[in-house]
C-alpha cells in the first residue's frame, strides 16, 4: 500500500507516470526483493550500486526525469552515508 501510495502521490503531482499503478507496483517490489535471488556481495558491483540502479530503474519505470532520478539516489546517499 505504501508504494502504491508513493506512486499515486507522484502522478498526483505530475513527477511519476503509469498506466496501471497496481502493476507498476507489483513490478517494483518484485525488482527489490528479486535482487536477493541474484546478489552477490563479492561480485562485481557493491550493494550501493545495486540500490543505486534499482533506484534508476524504478523510478525510470515511472517516466520520472532525469533530475528526479538524481535527487532521489543523491538522498539516498546522504541516508547512507
Amino acid at each position: 500500500a505504501r508504494f502504491a501510495g508513493m506512486i499515486r502521490d507522484g502522478i498526483r503531482d505530475g513527477s511519476l507516470r503509469t498506466s496501471d499503478v497496481p502493476v507498476a507496483t507489483y513490478a517494483i517490489l518484485l525488482q527489490c526483493t528479486g535482487v536477493a535471488l541474484w546478489f552477490d556481495p563479492a561480485g562485481a558491483l557493491k550493494l550501493e550500486e545495486v540500490a543505486e540502479l534499482h533506484v534508476e530503474l524504478a523510478l525510470g519505470s515511472l517516466q520520472a526525469s532525469g533530475e528526479l532520478i538524481a535527487e532521489a539516489i543523491e538522498s539516498g546517499r546522504a541516508v547512507a552515508g
